[in-house]
């Protein structure tokens, strides 16, 4: 994912780029819903193993045009891959993720889960702090200190935290309370992907008319009002009322999406390209990761506190509460309490979702409000009170003319070549 990104900037010259970043935005949004249609298509005809065969055709031909299409890339002097950070990331991730998805089973207040929090916590602080320190860090913490930037890996991070823990628990209540096919279930979310690809084209031409700002708080705010909407849904509401939400939740994301991407990649200079793509899939990957344990979570817990099945032997009882399928397969009461038990974990859980979108349109709104003074990059054989100012301050506009090119040789006392580049990309074509 960041390899793709970073072609993309790379490649098309500034007056193109944001229109360019709208199309790859509307792909890497819709393609989700997109491949939930495909695997449900295989699974009504094929079985199973269908769904992950259909992945090596796919590579085939992903490989097929990038030998043909995407220009050769290299630099003979890219950093050692960071290894103490990428252990300490990874150690941080884990031990976070694990803990909140199995804070139902253990207990929110048990030790396991608040002492794995607390591991994760501290493995994440020791990665800030380890990486202040490096030379070439695999992230460089002083990045977000511009404000443009951060604001994009919020807006971004909060999308996909709303995104897959709406995904992850509409594709239950579809299949397991409305009685859907796997097949039926990715048509009836369709539309979601429907709205959001258009969308995301249009928006580079809304940024460019009302602002950034303007389109991505306005995009977040639509986010929340379709997962509000959708937490109302009930055992037996019309699917028009599913429809009415995922139109604002498709649009929503689709505005938000390009400038939040924009955002991030126009922060860094043209060599730094690389890291913001990287950093563009890391928002991704951590929201979505964050929000399929939070909401998946909450929605286990509501569900399983709400759940009573009077009369119910024991046994039944604790396989129901420990699983939603076991119950419904139970059916009788115990289904139908299963049913509306799990309901009132959705609405709690979605509603949970549509907060932080909230909080993260207004954040965006602050941070974008004024934009934070950028200064030239500190070319090479600057001297040291040069790279000391340019330390200050993490990142510089793209826009400015006396940037280096992407191939150019990388000063160490430069503050935007401590962030390590996962992939830089050369081209001459087309510009």
């Amino acid at each position: 994912m960041p390899a793709t990104l970073s072609t993309i900037t790379g490649t098309y010259p500034p007056a193109e780029r944001t229109k360019a970043v709208g199309v790859w935005a509307a792909v890497a949004g819709g393609s989700a819903i997109l491949g939930l249609l495909a695997s449900g298509i295989l699974l009504h005809w094929f079985s199973w193993q269908a769904a992950f065969a259909i992945n090596v055709v796919l590579a085939a031909i992903a490989l097929a045009g990038t030998l043909r299409f995407v220009p050769e890339s290299s630099q003979s002097n890219a950093p050692a891959l960071d290894k103490g950070g990428a252990l300490l990331a990874t150690v941080a991730l884990v031990a976070l993720v694990f803990s909140i998805i199995e804070a139902p089973d253990a207990g929110w207040l048990s030790a396991r889960t608040l002492g794995g929090l607390a591991v994760g916590l501290a493995a994440l602080a020791g990665f800030v702090l380890f990486e202040r320190r490096q030379h070439h860090p695999l992230l460089n913490p002083r990045l977000f200190s511009d404000r443009k930037l951060s604001a994009g890996s919020l807006s971004i991070c909060i999308q996909f935290f709303a995104f897959f823990g709406f995904t992850f628990v509409s594709l239950q209540y579809l299949e397991g309370i409305r009685g859907y096919s796997p097949l039926i279930a990715a048509l009836a979310v369709l539309p979601l992907s429907a709205t959001m690809m258009p969308a995301a084209r249009v928006t580079s031409g809304l940024a460019s008319r009302f602002g950034a700002r303007t389109v991505c708080v306005t995009g977040l705010l639509l986010v929340a009002a379709g997962l509000v909407i959708i937490s109302w849904v009930g055992t037996d509401t019309s699917y028009l009322l599913m429809l009415a939400a995922l139109v604002p939740l498709g649009v929503g994301m689709g505005a938000a999406m390009t400038p939040a991407t924009a955002a991030i990649t126009e922060a860094l200079p043209q060599a730094q390209q690389g890291v913001g793509s990287a950093l563009n899939d890391l928002s991704r990957e951590v929201g979505g990761a964050l929000g399929t344990a939070v909401i998946g979570s909450i929605v286990t817990a509501v569900y399983r506190s709400s759940l009573q099945l009077p009369g119910a032997p024991a046994p039944l009882v604790d396989q129901a509460r420990a699983s939603f399928a076991v119950a419904i397969h139970a059916g009788g009461s115990t289904g139908a309490h299963a049913r509306s038990a799990f309901v009132t974990g959705i609405h709690t859980g979605l509603l949970y979702a549509a907060g932080a979108a909230i909080l993260a349109a207004i954040s965006v709104a602050i941070l974008l409000q004024r934009q934070a003074p950028t200064r030239r990059s500190v070319s090479h054989g600057e001297g040291p009170q040069a790279a000391c100012g340019a330390e200050q301050i993490a990142t510089s506009s793209l826009r400015h003319p006396s940037h280096r090119s992407i191939g150019s040789t990388t000063d160490p006392n430069d503050v935007s070549s401590i962030t390590q580049p996962v992939s830089t990309f050369t081209t001459n074509s087309g510009r």
